[in-house]
């Protein structure tokens, strides 16, 4: 669901402009700032938006595009404005642009790096200490990061280093590096992180100006949460929202901040599947938000509360929820939110299996989705449409829906959910007992969601190819793939997978007539199924515990009378018999 809370390329790109701004308020000593930007057209609306909140600055630029330099402080003295070096302590801010263009030199008629990296790590002090304006240094994420590693003298020293991304306009041409990311583990977003958790304890331990020191750890532990809460660190993520929740309260703050917080921490519990507390946070959003007359997120809590009842199968309170949630999105000017939420809708009566309702939402979400202006969310609701068909066993439609949803996450740049949409194609062929079909959408399934860093997807992936070898009695291949499940959903913390494929596992053995084994993973998947609340999987592990029941010795069925409870043991010699 796209939401104005969840935008996380422009909500980074706002909590990293409070933090800079609250680090340059009042300040008393010039300092120097870093810059990483992704576009022209980026850059230039950031700094005229740094502009306007920092109105006790008088501003100046030194543009140094196209111009050959070896030496940035050499080049500001004599090329910044006098009024600029003449001014009083920190009068001015000096934007500063164009100094990658000095990166390399013509040497031999090839391409060389220039003596620009080596000079700035020596010219530090001098940069801090000479000049009377803070120095606001613009320059591209690459340019950045050979600072980083070339000059790390120079790097240690510069405690305001930001990186704003952009898709949608041209990249400045030296940064080679691609920009921005959807949801999901990419080496990009873990250098974010690493370069944020330093950064934040650099500010811890700066004892000065304790206020702006604070908004700045609270503008930290936000973006922090976010990206954690992206490469699905869930407990990282509550972390870091706590904290900020934590720091809010220690400085004059409005409401609407401390209802952002509590959205962001329901957001954070409910990836983890912990649905009590993620719906006490959504309430308590919603009751700050309810008394403002003028807000507009009303209806994505309800959206997101809909969504806690979805996934615990309460489809009553769901459709209540997201009924109420397009009224608000009517009500509130937020109509470009009701595609998503008639997608919601959808995949409840899709769950309950009411088919003609089920369609009918998702062509409602089609049409809100292109009239709003919300292409992008359409692959996605074709991709479900898919689902419907194929779960009716109409393989045809639902190859059709499939093709178009692949069509329009290709059109809309949604590259991050095409391994969902070539599983699903690999499920088609999977019913049409065509094997070599499926192996290889699962395949391509692997490779679109490892190279848009989509790794928590990828365990169901490879259960499904533990599936295929299993139908064709493979049982090396089977159990392979199963295990290679279970460490990748371990691994990007998908708990509540491990059960069903555990009982996979168990199935294996079982058809090899391995009753021993196949028990073991049973009992198995049944504990970590009541663990991360997987109803739907538990039920299916007790079935398969039941239908071996009567072929296992006094021993074992006294084992499973230990680890089960005494209800459910009962229910399963019930349905032994």
């Amino acid at each position: 669901m796209a939401v104005p809370w969840r935008n996380m390329i422009e909500e980074a790109d706002r909590l990293q402009l409070e933090e800079i701004s609250f680090v340059l308020a009042d300040r008393t000593k010039p300092t120097v700032v870093c810059m990483a930007v992704g576009s022209y057209q980026k850059r230039d609306e950031l700094r005229r938006e740094l502009s306007s909140r920092l109105p006790q600055y008088k501003s100046a630029t030194l543009d140094l595009s196209g111009i050959h330099i070896t030496s940035l402080f050499t080049a500001i003295k004599e090329r910044a404005p006098q009024e600029v070096l003449n001014s009083r302590p920190v009068e001015y801010l000096l934007h500063i642009f164009g100094i990658e263009d000095s990166l390399f030199v013509a040497k031999d008629g090839g391409i060389a790096d220039s003596s620009l990296i080596a000079e700035l790590n020596l010219e530090r002090e001098n940069l801090f200490h000479e000049f009377p304006c803070c120095l606001i240094l613009w320059t591209t994420p690459h340019f950045v990061e050979k600072l980083r590693k070339e000059a790390p003298d120079l790097f240690d020293w510069i405690t305001y280093s930001y990186h704003f991304a952009d898709q949608n306009c041209a990249p400045l041409a030296e940064d080679p590096r691609p920009l921005g990311s959807p949801i999901g583990v990419t080496q990009e977003r873990k250098q974010r992180i690493l370069e944020m958790e330093e950064k934040l304890e650099r500010l811890q331990l700066d004892s000065d100006a304790p206020e702006r020191v604070l908004r700045s750890k609270l503008a930290l532990y936000k973006t922090l949460g976010a990206e954690y809460l992206g490469v699905f660190r869930n407990d990282d993520s509550i972390r870091c929202y706590t904290a900020a929740l934590s720091l809010i309260r220690q400085v004059p703050h409005r409401a609407n901040e401390e209802a952002e917080l509590h959205f962001f921490l329901g957001d954070a519990h409910l990836q983890a599947r912990h649905f009590d507390l993620a719906l006490s946070h959504y309430q308590k959003s919603l009751i700050i938000e309810e008394n403002d007359a003028d807000s507009i997120h009303v209806g994505t809590l309800y959206h997101q509360i809909g969504i806690i009842y979805h996934e615990q199968r309460d489809w009553d309170e769901a459709l209540e929820n997201y009924r109420v949630a397009l009224g608000w999105e009517q009500k509130t000017g937020q109509q470009h939110e009701m595609g998503s939420t008639w997608h919601q809708i959808g995949r409840v009566y899709q769950a309950q299996r009411n088919w003609a309702n089920a369609l009918e939402s998702y062509r409602n979400a089609l049409d809100w989705q292109e009239r709003t202006g919300r292409q992008h969310e359409m692959g996605g609701t074709y991709h479900q449409i898919g689902i419907v068909y194929q779960e009716q066993g109409d393989l045809a439609h639902a190859l059709g829906s499939y093709l178009k949803a692949l069509e329009w996450k290709k059109k809309t740049d949604q590259q991050h959910e095409m391994g969902s949409t070539w599983h699903q194609i690999g499920l088609v062929y999977q019913g049409r007992r065509d094997w070599a079909k499926a192996l290889e959408s699962y395949r391509k399934a692997l490779e679109w969601k490892e190279k848009t860093g989509q790794q928590h997807e990828m365990g169901s992936t490879r259960h499904q190819i533990g599936l295929v070898y299993q139908e064709q009695r493979d049982w090396a291949k089977a159990l392979e793939s199963y295990r290679n499940a279970l460490e990748l959903d371990e691994k990007a913390g998908q708990f509540h997978e491990l059960g069903g494929t555990w009982h996979q596992i168990g199935r294996v053995y079982e058809e090899q007539v391995k009753y021993d084994e196949a028990l073991d993973n049973y009992l198995t998947a049944v504990g970590l199924c009541r663990k991360t609340g997987m109803e739907r999987h538990l039920e299916i592990a007790l079935g398969s515990i039941a239908r071996i029941f009567p072929k296992l010795s006094d021993e074992q069925k006294n084992e499973i009378k230990k680890v089960l409870p005494d209800d459910m043991y009962d229910e399963l010699k019930k349905d032994a018999t």
